[in-house]
């Protein structure tokens, strides 16, 4: 990697404020990046299947558009994200590595072995 791509890596992390400790919170507004890392197979050493069969398990990083800007890092594991009828913008390949997705409206999460990444007014009409 370039030292301009880890200066902009850098400045780019630098800007959110890193909220891990108080948890992903329950719902997310505006635009909402995650960041998905790649990190161990879900097939464990010993054959025993852990998650799906044809994914890995990855590290999870969300980023919250929002002002002020927040960051969450859990410290698990996932091994899928599902996303009911979010609008998801775009999906792109960050300069570290990780596979990213971008949604953009008022968004529920629902935290498990899988992230689930809901639009809220299609389960709670009042929003």
């Amino acid at each position: 990697m370039s030292r301009t791509s880890k200066q902009v890596i850098d400045e780019t992390f630098a800007m959110y404020i890193d909220k891990t400790e108080d948890g992903i919170p329950q719902f997310l507004t505006g635009k909402t990046i995650v960041h998905m890392y790649p990190d161990k197979d879900t097939i464990l050493e010993d054959g025993t299947l852990d998650g799906y069969y044809q994914n890995l398990f990855f590290k999870m990083i969300v980023f919250n558009c929002e002002e002020p800007m927040k960051m969450y890092k859990p410290n698990k594991l996932y091994d899928a994200i599902f996303t009911d009828e979010v609008n998801v913008v775009n999906l792109t390949v960050f300069k570290d590595g990780a596979f990213c997705t971008t949604m953009e409206g008022n968004i529920g999460f629902l935290d498990g072995q899988a992230a689930t990444f809901y639009r809220r007014d299609k389960y709670e009409p009042s929003i």
